[in-house]
């Protein structure tokens, strides 16, 4: 389960500058509703960013929307929408994007990986205490050019 949340709370304390960044999601297994399924509140990132609280009411802490700005946004916004689909769907979302996911209450394990994409400009600054690398990577390099016959060269 993950609290209401925009990925941009999080960068924006790991150093980077800017929230011109997204979030790619592939969906490694089958995901449904009642398999925890991730929610998007649509045009939530015109927002802008919206200043969050440390929320440690799960096992993985993060910054979270504060409750009563999340109800005032649910009020006014349209319904969030559930993303479903069949194993290898993608999903690409602004960084400000607000998305939460709910409990599994289905028999199958929900596989997602999420990776933040960013460009190298707007790379994160860390400070003495930073996240992990599993959580920040220290790999910040450029992806490399598209070669002429459209295929990427090995960096």
């Amino acid at each position: 389960m993950w609290q209401w949340h925009q990925d941009y709370g999080s960068w924006m304390r790991d150093g980077c500058a800017r929230p011109d960044m997204a979030t790619f999601n592939v969906m490694m297994t089958d995901t449904n509703e009642m398999g925890g399924a991730l929610y998007l509140i649509p045009g939530s990132h015109k927002l802008g960013r919206i200043e969050p609280v440390y929320d440690e009411s799960t096992s993985y802490k993060f910054w979270a929307m504060p409750k009563q700005r999340m109800i005032e946004v649910l009020k006014s916004s349209p319904e969030p929408v559930a993303v479903t689909g069949r194993a290898e769907t993608c999903v690409l979302f602004h960084c400000n994007v607000l998305h939460a996911s709910g409990h599994n209450l289905s028999a199958d394990d929900r596989w997602h990986i999420y990776v933040s994409c960013n460009i190298v400009g707007n790379k994160p600054q860390l400070g003495p205490n930073p996240r992990p690398d599993w959580v920040v990577s220290r790999n910040w390099n450029a992806l490399p050019p598209e070669a002429d016959d459209g295929v990427l060269k090995a960096a």
